[in-house]
């Protein structure tokens, strides 16, 4: 990934604060529109995870210097491919909303499908990028356990 200013790679911890923006406007557009109130309180829970893990990646960001437009237009391209490029309609066409079991599904599997993602980056990264990829990488690993413990109650 080319970043359209200095010719360097893309900043990963950008690539992950995007996808972490779109699973916060996902949840929140789901959240507002589903009937049920228990699963209206998973999607706000979901929200909140989100928002953690977005703080933490800008924290990461640290004092980076501003991504220009290009490099912060593909950064947000990256994360709309990898990270329910469906959004809410692939979720519905999914059955996400039909059960907090259904729900927890869907997002134990947008958390495989952006491990995948950054683990195919990882695969031709090196230096500070490939450190970034791997603490991204733990992160969400971590994550995905809590879903998973979440989901079969452990």
């Amino acid at each position: 990934m080319m970043d359209g200013k200095t010719g360097g790679i893309v900043n990963a911890m950008a690539v992950a604060s995007e996808m972490e923006k779109r699973g916060i406007a996902l949840y929140k557009r789901a959240a507002r529109i589903v009937s049920d109130d228990r699963l209206r309180g998973l999607l706000l829970r979901l929200l909140d995870e989100e928002n953690s893990h977005l703080r933490y990646f800008e924290s990461l960001r640290g004092d980076t210097p501003g991504e220009d437009e290009i490099g912060g237009s593909l950064s947000a391209a990256l994360a709309a491919d990898a990270f329910i490029p469906g959004g809410l309609m692939q979720m519905a066409g999914e059955g996400a909303f039909e059960s907090m079991e259904r729900m927890l599904d869907a997002a134990i599997q947008a958390e495989n499908d952006s491990i995948d993602y950054y683990g195919k980056m990882l695969e031709n990264a090196s230096g500070e990028v490939r450190n970034q990829l791997e603490e991204v990488l733990s992160q969400e690993r971590g994550h995905l356990s809590e879903l998973n413990g979440w989901r079969y109650g452990e």
